[in-house]
């Protein structure tokens, strides 16, 4: 091994970095000059004792700062000498943050909640000296290897999940293996062990069941959308755990389970089946299907505002279709989360470099409004 790399400091950061600063120095201690050939990514894995992988990486970033240039089949050659302050810098470099977006966002349109989200993220990384890549969701839907070429070929050093189901989470389950720090915004698989940041849904929900209750209803459906995903799954524990402590027992079969999205065909007979059945004077929305519900009870003889309370988790300006004629709703603090969601992510990347084996679960939550929507008067 050559000495240069006897100074590559493997618990400082990327490793690929250190690396890309060792061939800076290679390159003057070995006389190379413009023009010529650079070693291939197997000799530098050789000579640095590293894997191809994080030799490819430190290329690549010799290559983005005009040092080296790739030739195809011929290789890599060398453009250009480092300067002594490329050699010799050790201030933090530009970290690489992937955003992983959910299947709602699309090219210049995301959807109402990662829009909200999206300036205090980028605010936040700003701020921090934190470079930030868009990942298109699709990516996680592909063969693993597409996903890994791009985390690699983009030379991330993090990712911050905008949603987390069950097809993300195996993607992040992967990456978390290999040491990568990721943070889950609004929701994540349980059992997964990410840091989130999300709103307190448990306090929102307690909320929601003493509000029905304080106005007398006991006839409460309950509609859920089950408990993988944590939002889901925090909701529903509240909402069981608030009802118990109320001393309020609700029959089993008026907690509707539904599907989540994309919502089949017979979700609407589904829900108007159970308005049917249970007859509710208020149901506590724990989905997001109000606009089906509200076409369900009209089929059912229901009017939410009218002769049924509606409490939900489903914010009017989301709704696409019917909306009921009053209800209250939970507002989410989405630019404070997305705000939130860099500042856990640095979190993690330092427990990440004081302790490789570190797999940190931390839940930060944040408070939700409840508000009021009424349809105007014609």
């Amino acid at each position: 091994m050559s000495n240069v790399f006897k100074n590559l400091n493997r618990d400082n950061g990327p490793l690929y970095l250190g690396l890309q600063r060792c061939l800076g120095q290679y390159m003057l201690d070995q006389g190379l000059k413009p023009g010529e050939r650079f070693p291939s990514n197997q000799e530098i894995a050789t000579l640095a004792g590293v894997s191809r992988v994080t030799a490819r990486l430190a290329i690549k970033q010799l290559e983005r700062d005009g040092l080296l240039v790739s030739r195809g089949a011929r290789g890599t050659f060398i453009r250009q000498l480092p300067t002594a302050e490329q050699v010799t810098d050790a201030s933090p470099c530009r970290r690489q943050v992937g955003v992983v977006l959910s299947q709602w966002d699309h090219a210049g349109a995301l959807s109402w909640n990662d829009a909200r989200m999206m300036p205090g993220l980028l605010d936040v990384a700003a701020a921090n000296g934190i470079a930030i890549q868009m990942i298109p969701h699709e990516l996680t839907t592909q063969p693993p290897a597409q996903f890994d070429r791009y985390i690699q070929e983009h030379q991330i050093d993090g990712l911050i999940w905008l949603i987390m189901r069950y097809p993300e989470a195996v993607a992040a389950t992967r990456w978390l293996e290999r040491g990568l720090p990721q943070v889950a915004a609004l929701s994540r698989v349980e059992g997964v062990a990410i840091p989130m940041v999300c709103e307190d849904n448990a306090v929102a929900a307690a909320e929601a069941v003493r509000a029905v209750l304080a106005e007398g209803h006991r006839r409460i459906l309950v509609v859920h959308a089950g408990t993988e995903d944590s939002c889901n799954a925090q909701r529903l524990e509240s909402t069981r755990e608030e009802l118990r402590r109320q001393g309020v027992e609700l029959p089993e079969e008026w907690f509707l389970r539904v599907p989540e999205w994309p919502f089949p065909s017979w979700l609407p007979l589904h829900l108007e089946e159970a308005l049917r059945r249970v007859k509710p004077t208020a149901v506590l929305m724990l989905a997001a299907i109000t606009s089906e519900l509200v076409e369900a009870g009209r089929a059912a003889g229901l009017e939410f505002g009218g002769n049924c309370r509606l409490v939900s988790f489903h914010p009017p300006v989301v709704i696409e279709g019917a909306k009921p004629a009053r209800y209250s709703y939970f507002w989410p603090q989405l630019r404070e989360i997305g705000q939130g969601a860099v500042a856990l992510w640095q979190r993690t990347l330092a427990e990440f470099e004081r302790d490789r084996q570190a797999r940190p679960d931390w839940i930060e939550t944040l408070p939700m409004e409840r508000l009021e929507f009424a349809v105007a008067d014609p």
